[in-house]
């Protein structure tokens, strides 16, 4: 199934997933300038062109995404042989609307 943060709490969600945390969480804190506090890894049909659309993520204040946060996604379904993978950086701001990632997504093996 898809990513539609509508769906949160019911079996059919498909949430990035956060599989990396700075201890600490000020901003400007973590890697680098930027200061990227996450790194999230999200696994669908989607593209990183359909992820990069303005609250896209509609549960990312939920999830504990924040600015300059690390995006991975990998495009792909059950019959792909050859999944495609692209990443982002999540813009700010993040609002109860939503989260979106970055528009000039790199993507490729």
């Amino acid at each position: 199934m898809t990513y539609a943060g509508a769906t949160a709490g019911t079996t059919s969600t498909n949430p990035p997933v956060n599989v990396w945390s700075a201890l600490s969480g000020g901003q400007g804190s973590g890697l680098g300038p930027a200061g990227v506090r996450n790194i999230w890894v999200y696994s669908s049909t989607h593209t990183g062109a359909e992820c990069a659309v303005a609250n896209f993520i509609t549960d990312a204040l939920n999830l504990g995404m924040k600015a300059n946060d690390l995006f991975f996604g990998i495009t792909g379904s059950a019959a792909t042989t050859n999944p495609l993978h692209f990443r982002g950086v999540v813009c700010a701001p993040i609002s109860t609307s939503g989260g979106q990632i970055s528009s000039n997504i790199s993507s490729g093996l």
